[in-house]
């Protein structure tokens, strides 16, 4: 069974005639064998869903790092974020703009943008097939005192940065 089903999907893979046709349909096998009946189930649900099951797909789609499957995914429940901002902004009512952001590793948008960041680095390369360095760059964020007593950050612009 197990190799019938494997020569099935090479057949259909071979079938494809794009890499994002190939790519898209690698990511929907590995969610399908990888991911819970409930995930499975409420990734093509129409229905809307709760928080925990957007946050339950959310965490299986970045896991297997279906960044297309992801992506799609957020555009389509893209209402339970925007109801979790508008909740966030009733209790502030106005937002403190001098509050440190602090994006941990637990956050939907700095796991997002690691997912993005390992699909960017896989999808550029230059002509000789190699993949490019990113260069990166470091910059020193300071603290300095506001005139109600906050500590607010500061980044100082000089030198090379500015050009």
């Amino acid at each position: 069974m197990q190799c019938e089903l494997n020569q099935y999907l090479a057949r259909e893979y071979g079938k494809l005639d794009s890499e994002m046709e190939q790519r898209d349909f690698t990511e929907r096998i590995r969610f399908l064998m990888m991911a819970k009946d409930k995930d499975f189930t409420d990734y093509y649900s129409n229905r809307s869903l709760t928080r925990n099951e957007f946050y339950s797909v959310m965490d299986t789609l970045y896991e297997l790092n279906n960044l297309c499957m992801l992506s799609d995914f957020i555009h389509q429940n893209r209402q339970i974020l925007f109801l979790e901002t508008q909740e966030r902004m009733r209790r502030q009512k106005i937002p403190d703009f001098t509050e440190i952001c602090n994006l941990g590793k637990d956050t939907i948008f700095s796991r997002m943008f690691q997912v993005m960041q390992k699909f960017h680095e896989r999808e550029h390369t230059d002509e000789g097939g190699k993949g490019y360095a990113i260069t990166a760059h470091r910059l020193k964020v300071y603290g300095t005192s506001s005139n109600k007593g906050k500590t607010v950050p500061q980044i100082v612009l000089q030198g090379n940065w500015v050009e």
